[in-house]
């Protein structure tokens, strides 16, 4: 299927720069799909994505490619472009596709959609960098609350850049325990007596100035997250726990 996919990427592209128009590239993640296909087996989740691949298909024209490239993970190539609104309308309509929950054997399954958008300009023809582009906004997409589409732009790119550059700092602030902890007391209201306090974690930088550490952390691949971690080893010593 990949394999087959860049082909077809690639003739679009050539065939688009001939004749002056534009490829759309949809990369079509299925949210929740993990958890669909574990709790209601194999079987459904088989079902289910043969469900969306009839649903994409019906979408677009004849003339457009649907391809599944494994897992999850649906790509749309747009061949021809002349109306730059097209892949916009294109993604709306496969959006109302899933409004309605989908029945799947016995199971009704809610699923949702996230959507990345690229499209070719007359001079790009390497497929490497569409999809990219396609990849990189459809996880703006899924970061963005999921059931969405995004479409790659200049500035969704720079702010990946400067997101990725922050957070690979952060990584390195952790490693160093630069990383300070504030308290935040929470008193009641009635008696205005000291509750407890909320543990918050800064990073100053002379590049970033103040940085909330934790709303700028991602989970690792294990569901950890490192700064939740480091909240905890430093909040449990006992110092701070006589704070607390």
């Amino acid at each position: 299927n990949r394999a087959l996919f860049y082909e077809r990427l690639n003739h679009s592209l050539k065939l688009a720069k001939r004749s002056y128009m534009q490829v759309g590239l949809f990369f079509v993640d299925l949210d929740k799909f993990k958890f669909i296909n574990d709790t209601y087996g194999h079987a459904t989740g088989d079902m289910l994505l043969q469900v969306v691949a009839e649903k994409l298909e019906e979408a677009v024209r004849d003339s457009d490619t649907v391809c599944r490239l494994g897992g999850d993970e649906f790509t749309i190539i747009l061949e021809g472009l002349e109306d730059k609104s097209t892949p916009t309308v294109v993604a709306n309509r496969i959006m109302a596709s899933f409004k309605e929950p989908l029945m799947l054997g016995e199971h009704e399954v809610d699923m949702k959609l996230s959507i990345g958008i690229a499209i070719s300009k007359t001079t790009l023809t390497d497929a490497d960098e569409l999809v990219s582009q396609a990849n990189e906004a459809v996880y703006a997409a899924k970061e963005n609350g999921a059931a969405q589409y995004r479409c790659f732009t200049t500035e969704l790119h720079a702010k990946n850049l400067y997101r990725r550059e922050l957070l690979k700092s952060i990584d390195l602030a952790i490693e160093k325990k630069d990383l300070k902890v504030f308290y935040q007391p929470q008193l009641s209201i009635d008696s205005e007596s000291l509750l407890g306090a909320k543990a918050l974690m800064r990073w100053v930088s002379d590049k970033y100035g103040s940085v909330e550490a934790l709303d700028q952390s991602k989970q690792d691949t294990q569901g950890r997250n490192p700064i939740c971690q480091y909240i905890g080893q430093v909040t449990t010593r006992p110092k701070f726990s006589r704070i607390l």
